[in-house]
C-alpha cells in the first residue's frame, strides 16, 4: 500500500466528508511546539489568514516581533485572526478548529492538509471458484482376484488369481470352474493429481465511512503562562484538542469524541486453490479361457474394479485367465479453497476531542 509521510508539528482544524479515500499517512501526528512552522500557519477561519492574519506586516504564527512594534503574534493587537486560550490538557495537542461536513471539505490555503477517515466500511469481496482440470499420472498396480464358487463372493474359493504382468494368458487349477464371481481389488500405487484454476480475489477497495482532512496550522506565541495562541475557529467550527492513539475517553469540558485513522491495511485475500485426487481409482477386465493358451475368444468376460463382487457364468470350466487393465487412475479430483481471508482494519489513529 503506498504511503505518503507527513510530521505534523502543528495545530489542527479537521473535517469529515462521507466520500470514500483510502488515504495512508506513515507518521502519526506529532505534538506541536508553540511558534513552530511559521511559515505554514495561519487562520481557518478563511477571513485574512494569509501570512498568519496579521496587519501592518505583522505575520501570527511565528513567534517574532515582524512590525518592530515589541509585541509578537497574539500580543500584537495587529493579529485579529488570532487569540489566547486555554492550553489543552497534558499530554493532548490544540485547541485547534474542527468541524463534520456532509460535503467535500478544503483546507485554507495557508494550512497543511492530512488526509485520513472514520471507521472503514464493510466492502464486498469474493472469490472466483475453485476448479480441477482432468487426472494426470498415477498408476495402477496388478489386482490380486479370489474366483468364487458363489456368485455373492462367500467363503468357498475355487483359487485366487495372481496376474504376473498384465496382458499375458496365465493357466489356474479349479475344478468344475463354470459359474461364480470375481473379487478383486486393483490398487492404486502412484496417487494421480489435477491442476488447480480459480480463486482469484474480487474486492471493492477499501473505504473509510467518513473522508477526513486534518488543516494543520501553527501554533503561536504572545500568551500568558497557561495558555497558547491559536488561529480563530470561526462560526463553522468547534475548539478541538486531540491526541496520537485511539484515547478511550476525552478529558473533562471536550466530551465530543471522534477518531480519526492516517490509513487502512488491506490484508483481503483467497485461500489458494487445491485439488483433493484421492477418490480416484483402478479398474480391469479378467477374460476366462476353457483353454490353457487363452486360444479364441474369452469364455468368460469380468469386468471389475476396487472392492467389486462381479459374477461370471460359462459353458465349460475355466482353466486360464488374461487380466487387461484399463488406462491409469479413473475419477475426477474434488476441489477446495477459494475462501476470502484477511480482513480491512484502521491504522494510525488520532483522537479529536471537542468542547462540550
Amino acid at each position: 500500500m503506498g504511503r505518503r509521510a507527513c510530521s505534523v508539528g502543528f495545530s489542527i482544524g479537521i473535517a469529515l466528508s462521507s466520500a470514500a479515500c483510502t488515504y495512508d499517512f506513515d507518521e502519526p501526528f506529532s505534538k506541536p511546539a508553540p511558534g513552530a512552522g511559521g511559515a505554514t500557519g495561519g487562520s481557518t477561519t478563511g477571513t485574512s489568514a494569509s501570512g498568519g492574519g496579521g496587519h501592518g506586516g505583522e505575520q501570527c504564527a511565528n513567534g517574532a516581533d515582524d512590525d518592530g512594534d515589541g509585541l509578537a503574534d497574539c500580543a500584537d493587537p495587529d493579529c485579529v485572526d488570532f487569540e489566547c486560550v486555554a492550553a489543552p490538557p497534558l499530554g493532548w495537542s490544540g485547541p485547534s478548529p474542527f468541524a463534520l461536513r456532509q460535503d467535500g471539505a478544503q483546507c485554507p490555503p495557508d494550512a497543511m492538509p492530512i488526509a485520513g477517515g472514520t471507521m472503514p466500511i464493510a466492502a464486498d469481496a469474493s472469490c472466483a471458484p475453485c476448479a480441477c482440470d482432468a487426472l494426470m499420472g498415477g498408476a495402477c498396480g496388478m489386482p490380486t482376484t479370489d474366483m468364487y464358487m458363489n456368485s455373492f463372493c462367500g467363503n468357498r474359493l475355487y483359487t485366487t488369481l495372481t496376474p504376473s504382468q498384465p496382458n499375458q494368458c496365465e493357466p489356474f487349477i479349479a475344478a468344475d470352474a463354470t459359474s461364480g464371481a470375481l473379487g478383486a481389488d486393483v490398487p492404486v500405487t502412484a496417487p494421480p493429481s489435477c491442476a488447480a484454476s480459480g480463486g482469484a480475489l474480487d474486492a471493492q477497495p477499501p473505504a473509510f465511512a467518513a473522508s477526513a482532512v486534518v488543516c494543520a496550522t501553527a501554533l503561536a506565541t504572545g500568551c500568558d503562562p497557561g495558555q497558547v495562541c491559536v488561529a480563530k475557529a470561526g462560526s463553522s467550527f468547534a475548539a478541538c484538542i486531540y491526541q496520537d492513539g485511539d484515547v478511550a475517553a476525552c478529558p473533562r469540558g471536550y466530551g465530543q469524541r471522534t477518531v480519526v485513522y492516517q490509513g487502512l491495511d488491506d490484508t483481503r485475500a483467497c485461500s489458494a486453490c487445491a485439488c483433493d485426487a484421492s477418490s480416484a481409482t483402478c479398474s480391469g477386465t479378467t477374460n476366462l479361457y476353457s483353454n490353457s493358451a487363452c486360444f479364441g475368444g474369452p469364455d468368460g468376460v469380468v469386468v471389475h474394479g476396487s472392492g467389486l463382487c462381479v459374477p461370471f457364468s460359462t459353458q465349460k470350466s475355466q482353466v486360464a485367465f488374461e487380466y487387461v487393465p484399463d488406462p491409469g487412475p479413473q475419477g475426477s479430483c474434488v476441489a477446495s479453497g477459494g475462501q476470502v481471508t484477511g480482513t480491512v482494519d484502521p491504522l494510525d489513529p488520532v483522537t479529536v476531542c471537542c468542547a462540550d
